[in-house]
Order: structure tokens, then C-alpha cells, then sequence
């Protein structure tokens, strides 16, 4: 996600986040504390962001948070990541 062609400001803003995320996670013991940290590529959704002609919908985009925010977490389960469709996306 955002890693090919032009726009290098969004993209830049993006590894930021990530970064963000990994650090956070980090900080938390990788969820030892209670707390995960996760980012999510929701991807082209019909949102007020992404407009009525995206390709997925709302739903669709919110799928990955919705499972990251119920799954069942274990110590040493993987969080401080982004995830795009229920899978890591490595950058």
C-alpha cells in the first residue's frame, strides 16, 4: 500500500506511522501489558475519504480492524504491525 509512483508526502506519512506503531508496541511488552498496537490498510473504501465510486465498502475496509480489535491475543502473537486483509504487510 502507497509504495509505488508519486505522492512521496502521503507515503512518507505512512512509515511514520509505522514506525509509530512498532515503537508503541515495543513500549507495551508486545501486548505483555495488556495493550496492542497495531495500524490497518483499510485500503480504497466508499467513505467520506474515499468516495461513492471505491471499490470496496465500508465494511469491506473495516473488516481487518474489526478482527484485529476481537481476536483472541496470546504473548508472543504478533501486534506492533500493519495489516491489510488479515495478513502482515512488510515494509
Amino acid at each position: 500500500p502507497g509504495n509505488a509512483g508519486g505522492l512521496a508526502p502521503y507515503r512518507i506519512s505512512k512509515a511514520g506511522v509505522n514506525a509509530l506503531v512498532r515503537n508503541l508496541a515495543h513500549e507495551t511488552a508486545h501486548g505483555a501489558r495488556g495493550f496492542l498496537i497495531d495500524a490497518i490498510c483499510p485500503n480504497h473504501s466508499r467513505t467520506d475519504m474515499g468516495g461513492p465510486d471505491a471499490p470496496r465498502s465500508a465494511e469491506e475496509g473495516a473488516a481487518t480492524a474489526i478482527w484485529l480489535a476481537t481476536r483472541e491475543f496470546n504473548v508472543g502473537d504478533k501486534t506492533g504491525v500493519l495489516w491489510e486483509d488479515y495478513e502482515e504487510v512488510p515494509w
